[in-house]
């Protein structure tokens, strides 16, 4: 199931003329804007253009329906780090919380990034998808940060 907090920072994010043009979509009005926010926050499993299909707020159309929504921003060249959200299960201490808390990654403390690199170092070598990935992708955040020091 996608994550909910994920609509907002797209909306945020997404430069919504560029949008229109990359998909050929009619820009929507404003009350077609509202309606479709609010859709959406009540079925957040559903992808941006997908919904848009449904609402027949755009045409249909194969890579409209199909693309996520990272893929979306990505096109827009928007770092990773504004839209990138970790499921924090566990307390500095180790202790597992009662529920999963979503950041984003720029909002980390780089002491909790090194930790989840740690982890991930640990896991990299048990050949599980994705991890290598997400090692990297926290590797580069601390690099960045340290660059905007000097």
């Amino acid at each position: 199931m996608r994550n909910e907090k994920r609509i907002d920072i797209f909306l945020g994010l997404l430069d919504w003329d560029r949008f229109y043009k990359q998909f050929e979509i009619p820009p929507l009005t404003d009350n077609q804007f509202a309606n479709f926010v609010e859709t959406w926050r009540e079925n957040f499993d559903m992808r941006c253009g997908q919904l848009l299909i449904n609402l027949n707020y755009a045409p249909d159309s194969q890579l409209l329906w199909t693309i996520e929504d990272e893929d979306i921003i990505k096109s827009q060249n928007i770092p990773i780090r504004e839209y990138f959200l970790w499921g924090q299960s566990f307390d500095s201490d180790g202790n597992l919380l009662m529920k999963t808390n979503h950041i984003l990654l720029k909002d980390m403390d780089s002491d909790h990034i090194q930790a989840v690199i740690k982890l991930l170092e640990m896991k990299a070598g048990l050949a599980i998808p994705g991890y290598s990935k997400s090692l990297k992708l926290f590797k580069d955040e601390l690099e960045f940060r340290n660059k905007g020091k000097q």
